[in-house]
Order: structure tokens, then C-alpha cells, then sequence
């Protein structure tokens, strides 16, 4: 039986592509690839840039960019991708995939559009939001491409701003898109597909990030624990049948809380990295968790964060909050009735 295109997608949704703006390379040895593009293809080398996404000590680089023009100077370029550290999610996607082209990036005139009809299309979107860059005003979002083997990345750049220019918060941006990118693919591993890691890239300063993280009085604005109180010198979230104690710790750039109910306890904590235009908050989920357990969290955390991103002012598309915000009022009801943790 043939299926036909209007029965899966919304024929209003096309989105208006313009010019190739880049396309990326996940490889071995980028020194070699970018060799090879500058002798024999004829591409310019315009910058080599060692970043830190987040699996290098302080000081340290995870990942390597050769980042060339093509030969037409068009403006286009290729950035030619090399993991650095074991760790490194570029050395994790290379593992699984095998060399070869990542993400294909185009120009679009207008990123907020876009994403309407992705949305309305079903597309899934391997960033909840779009990272923005407001030195060079590049916005860019990162789309799966069932069956292409390759990731689609959308691309509004302000009028003045250069075809091929990047920031280094726009390249670790990729970073966390592939992270989501393995965790959505059906071909990866079992270790992978079952990933405990839940993360969203916030536009808002990260100290305005860290300290609403670490106030325990405004739990209730953003997550499905609606009733934590301080009585005395303690945090008690009141419930139903059993209260529980609440201990809210803070370092320079983690935030931990743990929830004790008699000698039981569990602690969350939620690890932040700071960039010129925003800063990354992410948590790992215990390993322990059945498969259905730990998808069931990353629903709930997921929904928290982007709450916690309307809190702090960020522009976000309103049936997204609406749907957060269902799913973490059931999630209070939930925490009432509990009996225990």
C-alpha cells in the first residue's frame, strides 16, 4: 500500500529554504581531510579553532575545527570536525556512524516561522530552542532527517552577518545536538538509546540560571513541587501523608537539591557551563532507572527546564509552555499523593 505525503505532513509547513550556508564533517583526523581539501580540491583553510564542549578538563579542548572556504569564494565553508577526548560526543558519533558528512546547513530569512511549520509538520527538532549568538546574530536550529543518513541545521543570520562565520557558542551548540541526535537515533546502542542525560541551552545570563536553580522559594514556579515551605531553618515540602525534607547545596557551577523522606533520600543535581550568550544546564539521571522510569523523568525535567526558561523571560513558543505546564501540574498531583519518595 503507497502512502501518500499529505497523509503524514501539513502541505502549509514547506519550509523556504535559501543558499547553503555550511555543511560539517565528523572525522578521524581533520588535519588529514583538511590536507586533502586544500591540495587537491582547492578549498582555502580559514581558521583552525580547538573548543572545550564540555568533556575537557578546565583549559583543555574536546574537539578540533578546520573551518574552510569553498572554492568558488562564495562565502560558503565546510568545518571539518575532529574529537579529541574518548568522552567527546564528536568520538561517540564517529563510533557509531563512521566518518562522513553530519549536518548540511541553509539559510533561512526568517528562524521563528520556520519552526512553525516544522513543528506543524512533525519534525523532530533536536533542540528545543534555537542558540543564538549576539555578536554575529546567527540563531540556528538542528532537525532530524529520517532515512538521510545526515542532520538538517536552519540558519537566520542578521543582513550584515558573513555566510560561514560561526561563534564558539554556535559550534558547541552542535555539540548538544548530537547528543540528542544519538539519543532519538534507533540505530545506536542500547547504552546510548537509553541515555541518562537531560539538557537545555538557555539564552538568560548564568548567574539569573544558577540562582533561580538555587532558590529553593521558587520551586514551585517552575517544577511539579508546588508546596515547599520553610518552617524554621529547614526546606519541608508538605504532602499528604509523609513530608519530606528538602537540602539545597549550590557550588560554583552546579546546583544540587536532595529530598529525604525517613532514611530514604535521592539528590538531583544540575551542572551548568557559562557562554557570552547563554549558558547550558544538563543532569544525569541514575543509571539504575528501568527504561520507562528514566524516559518518564526526562519527560517531567524536560518540561521543568523550559518552565524555568519562561520564568526567567525567555521567548518560547506557547504551545510548548502549554504542554509543559499540563504535564507538570500532573506531576504535582503526583508528588501529593506520594507515600515515601
Amino acid at each position: 500500500m503507497s502512502i501518500e505525503l499529505s497523509d503524514i505532513y501539513d502541505p502549509e509547513a514547506p519550509c523556504r529554504l535559501e543558499e547553503l550556508d555550511h555543511y560539517t564533517l565528523i572525522v578521524e583526523d581533520a588535519e588529514a581531510v583538511s590536507h586533502f581539501h586544500q591540495k587537491v580540491l582547492g578549498f582555502e583553510l580559514a581558521e583552525v579553532r580547538p573548543l572545550n564542549a564540555g568533556t575537557a578538563r578546565e583549559g583543555a579542548f574536546d574537539m578540533l575545527n578546520y573551518i574552510m572556504r569553498f572554492p568558488d569564494d562564495s562565502g560558503r565553508t565546510i568545518v571539518i570536525t575532529e574529537g579529541l577526548t574518548d568522552e567527546s560526543i564528536f568520538r561517540r558519533h564517529l563510533k557509531e556512524h563512521g566518518p562522513g558528512i553530519h549536518h548540511v546547513a541553509y539559510r533561512v530569512d526568517d528562524i521563528e516561522d520556520t519552526l512553525g511549520r516544522l513543528r506543524r509538520a512533525g519534525a523532530k527538532l533536536l533542540s528545543p530552542e534555537p542558540v543564538v549568538e549576539p555578536r554575529t546574530g546567527l540563531r540556528q536550529i538542528f532537525v532530524e532527517l529520517p532515512g538521510a543518513g545526515y542532520t538538517l541545521e536552519l540558519i537566520e543570520r542578521e543582513r550584515a552577518s558573513v555566510s560561514g562565520e560561526f561563534d564558539d557558542d554556535n559550534m558547541i551548540g552542535l555539540a548538544a545536538s548530537i547528543e540528542s541526535e544519538l539519543a532519538l537515533d534507533e540505530g545506536t546502542t542500547e547504552s546510548t538509546n537509553q541515555s541518562t542525560r537531560i539538557e537545555r541551552w538557555f539564552a538568560s545570563r548564568p548567574d539569573a540560571v544558577s540562582a533561580m536553580l538555587a532558590d529553593p522559594s521558587r520551586l514551585g514556579e517552575w517544577t511539579g513541587h508546588r508546596t515547599v515551605r520553610q518552617i524554621g531553618s529547614e526546606w519541608r515540602e508538605v504532602r499528604w501523608f509523609e513530608d519530606a525534607s528538602i537540602f539545597c547545596e549550590r557550588g560554583a557551577d552546579w546546583v544540587s537539591y536532595t529530598w529525604r523522606v525517613g532514611e530514604a533520600s535521592r539528590t538531583f543535581e544540575f551542572r551548568f557551563r557559562a557562554h557570552d550568550s547563554g549558558c547550558l544546564v544538563w543532569m544525569e539521571l541514575a543509571p539504575e532507572l528501568s527504561a520507562q522510569q528514566r524516559q518518564r523523568l526526562k519527560e517531567i525535567l524536560s518540561a521543568e527546564l523550559l518552565l524555568l526558561a519562561c520564568c526567567l523571560g525567555e521567548t518560547l513558543d506557547s504551545e510548548d509552555a502549554e504542554r509543559a505546564l499540563m504535564l507538570v501540574d500532573a506531576h504535582a498531583k503526583a508528588i501529593m499523593e506520594r507515600r515515601g519518595l
